[in-house]
Order: C-alpha cells, then sequence, then structure tokens
C-alpha cells in the first residue's frame, strides 16, 4: 500500500520541529538556479519551473542574476 501524502512544513522552524526532518547543506549551481523564476501573480510569490511557468494579466517574474545570487532581476507585466 502507497504512503498516504503529507503536508511538508511551510518554514525552517517548523520542519527543525519535525523528527523525519533533517538539515542537511545543498549547493544547487548557477545553471541549475537559472532554470527557475520567481514569479509574482495575484499578489502572491512562487517558483516556478522557468520553461513551463505560464501566467494571466499582470505578473511580476524575477530572473536568477549570478552577480549579485538572488533572484533580482525582475520585469513586471501590467495587464
Amino acid at each position: 500500500m502507497a504512503k498516504a501524502a503529507q503536508k511538508i512544513p511551510s518554514t525552517a522552524k517548523q520542519a527543525a520541529k519535525k523528527k523525519n526532518y533533517a538539515k542537511v547543506a545543498v549547493e544547487h549551481s548557477d545553471s541549475e538556479r537559472s532554470k527557475w523564476v520567481m514569479l509574482k501573480q495575484k499578489g502572491k510569490w512562487g517558483f516556478e519551473k522557468a520553461a513551463s511557468a505560464t501566467v494571466t494579466g499582470s505578473h511580476t517574474v524575477c530572473y536568477y542574476d549570478p552577480n549579485t545570487g538572488f533572484y533580482d532581476d525582475c520585469h513586471t507585466v501590467q495587464g
């Protein structure tokens, strides 16, 4: 029988309190980070795969900038 889906903790602090969530160090490459965009639509931010993200209406999309190490190369569409 398959295990039931579980909801992941919404913050690192909540994850640290759960016994089955162990902290690990992960290094992401710039090319891996570039495959994702930070997207704000309808007032909410989230990460989407750059190649398959779709939007409707007004939105802001931020791309990874290796010079700053963050998703701060942003563009807004008013629609």
